[in-house]
């Protein structure tokens, strides 16, 4: 029986093809053999969630999406190791993440917050950006500008 769901994004690690995504509405992750395509490990999280994106860096696979905690939304960057096991979450703040890209020094990650920035007392969509050298530390940066009804951050790249 399979598991419904949707692929989002795809990077290479270890050797390996990393596809992202969610499967049955929580965050998922497959390693598949570049060669045949055959799945060799999977993860999928617990709750609602989803990746938008992933990045292979030192030995890790990096995958930015967002995670159900509490009934609230939240940006989320998981890090497996090899074998497919996550060793590290950073969640924050309500809205999600879609994208990671790495210049060399530094990670870049992107999505979208969820606040009130034009005191009206509805929440607006606006852009989340971060730029880190410690891959597991994030402070995020969030942009808006007046006249904006909503803003989201789907993809971006470094040089």
């Amino acid at each position: 029986m399979g598991v419904r769901g949707a692929a989002t994004g795809a990077c290479l690690f270890g050797g390996r093809l990393a596809v992202v995504g969610e499967a049955g509405g929580a965050p998922a992750v497959a390693l598949l053999d570049k060669g045949s395509g055959e799945v060799l490990a999977m993860w999928r999280g617990e709750g609602a969630g989803y990746f938008g994106n992933c990045l292979s860096h030192g030995g890790a696979l990096y995958a930015a999406g967002w995670v159900e905690v509490g009934g609230r939304q939240l940006g989320a960057v998981y890090i497996f190791d090899k074998g497919l096991n996550p060793v590290e979450k950073v969640e924050v703040g309500g809205g999600g993440l879609h994208a990671l890209a790495h210049d060399g020094d530094y990670l870049y990650v992107a999505g979208f917050a969820v606040e009130d920035v034009d005191g009206d007392g509805d929440e607006e969509w606006i852009w989340r950006i971060e730029r880190t050298a410690d891959f597991t530390a994030f402070k995020f940066a969030n942009i808006y500008a007046d006249g904006w009804d909503t803003g989201v951050v789907l993809d971006m790249a470094i040089n």
